[in-house]
């Protein structure tokens, strides 16, 4: 190799060295800058969804205040229900003794009088827990856990099915069960 080829092969090297190192430099604040760019952008991200997560706990606490109103509207409705059924039962078990007649119509007459006619409304989507809930206010059973477990137990959730349903005060668990889930 002569002189001037060892000249131009160091001269090479030299350029694409300079070359080399400005794109580096060059690329490497793209990435800085990128990378604080992104932080940037994921911390924003991360204040808005913080904010309405804020935002659904403060609907959700309302929701929840909404629907303790109504369920206690409810059962006061229920209760004053009950109330003036206990009232027309007993100027009627009065007007009973005042006119008896005969003793076996008067007894048909009280029993038949005595079974109450209730209606559950079951919405779409509702737990079982809310059908208990209803049943247990309208004192058709006696106990709320037992009566959820029981459907649990035997999967009778999948069955039940949305609607207004008919329910008599006279009726035992299954046949409860049986009007609910037709």
């Amino acid at each position: 190799m002569t002189k001037r080829n060892i000249r131009l092969l160091a001269t090479g090297f030299l350029i694409s060295g300079l070359l080399l190192t400005a794109f580096q430099t060059v690329n490497g604040t793209t990435e800085e800058n990128s990378e604080s760019e992104t932080t940037e952008a994921l911390e924003a991200d991360m204040r808005v969804l913080e904010e309405k997560a804020v935002q659904l706990e403060l609907e959700n606490e309302q929701l929840r205040a909404e629907y303790d109103k109504l369920i206690e509207m409810q059962s006061t409705e229920i209760a004053d229900n009950d109330y003036s059924g206990e009232t027309e039962d007993t100027s009627e078990a009065s007007e009973d003794t005042e006119d008896s007649e005969s003793g076996e119509d008067s007894a048909d007459e009280d029993s038949a009088s005595e079974a109450s006619e209730y209606t559950i409304v079951i919405a779409e989507g509702e737990p079982s827990s809310v059908i208990a809930s209803q049943l247990e206010a309208y004192g058709l059973i006696n106990d709320f856990f037992e009566f959820n477990d029981y459907l649990e137990d035997n999967d009778l959730i999948r069955r039940v099915r949305p609607g207004e349903f008919t329910v008599t005060s006279d009726m035992n668990r299954d046949e409860l069960i049986e009007a609910i889930i037709r």
